[in-house]
């Protein structure tokens, strides 16, 4: 069956491998893609009816002889919002795909135990180590801290003159954070298909992705940088 439904289908997938394979812009694609015809049974959840119930009766309340006190409201209680603090970051490496160097935690487990210099106390190390052959170096460092449902934090201020423009909040690719960095398919911008992957902010991206699961949310501030270094 083919559906439109925005819930009830395996989180994986959401992921940018899995998307193109299980969501679909028509019903007819979906049946297409999956039935091999373009037409097969659905569930189409704008167009199910509201069960109504007739005849319909009007129940009139008596009138009380006592005047009706109005209700009481307190103000809501707005708990302080808190600064967000680093929890996590590795030491300087290059990324995976050789583009920058970075203290984020997505490298190669094996890179723990080798001896191929490809982990290092600052940035410049890493920048002289693997990119010295280049004019400029691009440097992502990166803030992991954990968010909970409810919970008011102060995002990480970053210095906008040296911090490239943000990048929208995203999923990781294997939907285990929020990060605002590079690493997704660019193509996500380009194709409304994918707006709904691209949030305004880690609240907005935590909510959709993890607190509807009621698990909290590990959010990843990047901040990139090009710099020049000499050896």
């Amino acid at each position: 069956m083919c559906t439109n439904a925005e819930s009830g289908y395996p989180l994986f997938w959401s992921t940018f491998e899995n998307f193109d394979e299980y969501f679909h812009q028509s019903l007819e694609e979906c049946c297409m893609a999956v039935f091999g015809t373009d037409k097969c049974q659905y569930d189409d959840v704008c167009s199910t009816p509201i069960p109504t119930y007739s005849p319909s009766e009007t129940v009139t309340a008596k009138p009380t002889k006592r005047p009706t006190q109005k209700p009481v409201t307190e103000s809501p209680i707005v708990p302080p919002k808190k600064k967000a603090s680093c929890e996590k970051s590795a030491r300087w490496h290059p990324t995976p795909g050789m583009e920058a160097c970075s203290n984020s935690l997505d490298f190669p487990i094996a890179w723990l135990y080798e001896d191929g210099n490809y982990l290092h106390s600052t940035s410049e190390e890493c920048c002289l180590e693997h990119f010295n052959d280049r004019k400029d170096c691009v440097v992502e460092e990166v803030c992991t801290y954990r968010l909970a449902e409810g919970e008011e934090i102060d995002s990480i201020e970053h210095d906008d003159s040296t911090c490239r423009s943000s990048i929208p909040w995203h999923p990781s690719s294997l939907v285990d954070k929020c990060s605002n960095g590079l690493d997704f398919p660019h193509k996500w911008i380009y194709d409304e298909r994918y707006d709904h992957f691209l949030q305004g902010s880690a609240a907005d991206c935590c909510s959709e992705y993890f607190f509807s699961r009621g698990i909290d949310c590990i959010v990843e501030d990047v901040c990139i940088q090009t710099v020049s270094y000499t050896g």
